[in-house]
């Protein structure tokens, strides 16, 4: 947060968050998991998350691209690419659950 100039930001509480920045011109968004979420969580319900999260992300690309109407294959293949990058960062930092 500090190396892109926001400050004053409490860390969510919830399981997970979509935090929406608007700096410079630029549109930020920040998804943040719980810390230790991934401990009380199983595979599928840390993979949920970060869906609905990935869902959050994919609102403010269309509101900031003014996208209204995108095919359904175009709509599809961002949720997919958003998904996976969030997924890979999240088991790059933290580690995901084991599938039980």
């Amino acid at each position: 947060m500090k190396r892109m100039g926001i400050d004053n930001v409490d860390y969510p509480t919830s399981d997970g968050a979509a935090t929406t920045f608007t700096k410079d011109g630029k549109t930020i968004v920040l998804v943040t998991v719980l810390d230790g979420a991934e401990r009380e969580r199983t595979l599928l319900e840390m993979v949920g998350i970060v869906v609905h999260e990935a869902a959050h992300v994919w609102q403010e690309v269309r509101l900031a691209t003014g996208e209204r109407s995108p095919s359904i294959e175009f709509e599809a293949y961002s949720m997919q690419a958003i998904t996976q990058e969030l997924l890979s960062a999240f088991e790059d930092t933290r580690g995901l659950p084991k599938a039980r």
